[in-house]
């Protein structure tokens, strides 16, 4: 139980990691790689 814990928090910790450097990355990005990003994330969803 307690790997399955750490597993859990440490992809936690990973995808919000992820999701800062996606937060820096749009500041400097353009509008269009924005909206790409935008439809990819979308498409992984509905693949969830």
């Amino acid at each position: 139980n307690f790997s399955i814990v750490f597993a859990f928090s440490l992809s936690v910790k990973i995808a919000i990691l992820q999701n800062a450097q996606v937060r820096k990355r749009r500041v400097w990005a353009s509008p269009n790689d924005s909206q790409r990003w935008g439809s990819i994330l979308r498409q992984k969803q509905r693949e969830n």
